[in-house]
């Protein structure tokens, strides 16, 4: 599976990463020698380094891992051989994207999009993590909690979604009072620590009850 990191703060793509490089690489030394990490700058990046990059087999790792930083910034050039990349199905690395915008209606961006799983930003594919929090500002649990379910089914990992959440309720800070606010953090706080320590019945259960607790607190807002 390929990823594409859309609109992510620091912390949340961090967190991404982190968990991609410790589901890929066991050791330290698989991550010096099979994670490459590349400017997606057309001005940085030649097309033969990518293409360079796309062509080399892991050392060490089962996979190797290929970061591209400001992918939004890619050359037509760059994009037609990422294209080409995720077309071969090439199972000896995996390709993240990560941008803080992308325009999914060109053609050749479109297409990149619909065979990467978007982590991040909504996706026309599907519900993504910030869509069901916009069902959760606006108090909406059941909404939330159908779009929950499709994310997971998915397989969008809990840690990932839990750090979407965070993201998107930050943002909503201006609509909500400061006490609300604080609340809706501790919920969240409340919530990493549980799926850390397996305090619930399921990794699932954990974001349910956050995705409850927190369109309570927003639907109590509006009312």
């Amino acid at each position: 599976m390929h990823y594409l990191l859309l609109g992510l703060d620091a912390d949340l793509k961090d967190r991404a990463l982190q968990q991609l490089k410790a589901e890929l690489f066991a050791s330290s030394d698989m991550l010096k020698f099979d994670y490459d990490v590349l400017d997606g700058d057309g001005r940085r990046l030649r097309g033969e380094d990518l293409q360079k990059a796309f062509l080399a087999l892991p050392v060490l790792a089962p996979q190797r891992l290929i970061h591209i930083r400001v992918a939004e910034k890619l050359s037509k050039e760059n994009l037609e051989l990422v294209l080409a990349f995720l077309k071969e199905g090439d199972s000896a690395a995996v390709l993240v994207l990560d941008a803080a915008e992308w325009d999914g209606t060109t053609k050749t961006r479109g297409a990149i999009q619909a065979m990467m799983k978007v982590v991040g930003a909504v996706s026309e594919a599907g519900p993504s993590t910030f869509r069901m929090m916009d069902a959760v500002t606006a108090g909406r649990a059941s909404a939330a909690l159908l779009m929950l379910k499709k994310i997971l089914d998915d397989g969008t990992a809990e840690e990932w979604i839990l750090g979407g959440m965070r993201s998107s309720w930050v943002k909503f800070k201006s609509g909500v009072s400061a006490d609300k606010y604080k609340k809706g953090l501790l919920v969240l706080q409340e919530a990493d620590i549980a799926l850390k320590r397996s305090r619930y019945p399921s990794r699932e259960n954990v974001l349910e009850v956050t995705v409850v607790k927190l369109a309570s607190l927003a639907l109590r807002v509006r009312t």
